[in-house]
């Protein structure tokens, strides 16, 4: 989990995203005009068929380890890399609800990162539930209206408990 994300309200689910629209230096008159760039995500809607996605991902606790120099005197007091566990898994569902009018999104995940803290039994631990809902009505060939929510519930344990001998 990358700290910034958290500042914001934790890492964004990236499977709800459909496409990402980059606009570079010297914006349109809609952004103001400044010299930057802007990122538009555009979240998936449903469609004519019915479409999912279910994914998981897992790494086992002995399949990764942090990437520290034991001969390093800051990580004197490590016997071994410390360790860490990924799990994430995502549901996604979309489809007509009035062919050709009114299409829904619903999508849902979680992700728990566990990572070893030398010395102690406690692990450094990071879980994060996501929902991701989006209805789409076309009333005319020419408009469309979206609607979503989303909601993300996230807990951390022991975070930022570290040993390392200071220099």
């Amino acid at each position: 989990m990358d700290w910034r994300w958290r500042l914001v309200g934790g890492e964004p689910d990236l499977n709800i995203i459909e496409e990402v629209q980059v606009s570079g230096s010297g914006a349109n008159a809609e952004y103001s005009g400044f010299t930057g760039a802007v990122l538009n995500f555009i979240t998936k809607s449903g469609g004519n068929t019915f479409e999912g996605l279910a994914e998981v991902s897992h790494s086992a606790m002995r399949w990764n380890a942090e990437n520290v120099d034991l001969n390093d005197p800051k990580f004197s007091l490590y016997e071994k890399p410390p360790r860490n566990r990924y799990f994430d898994a995502h549901f996604g569902l979309g489809g007509p609800i009035i062919s050709d009018k009114l299409w829904f999104y619903v999508a849902t995940a979680y992700v728990q990162t566990d990572d070893e803290i030398q010395g102690l039994k406690e692990l450094e631990t990071y879980k994060d539930n996501k929902f991701f809902g989006k209805l789409t009505f076309q009333p005319n060939i020419n408009d469309r209206i979206s609607a979503w929510i989303e909601y993300e519930k996230w807990k951390e344990q022991n975070i930022g408990l570290i040993v390392v001998r200071p220099l």
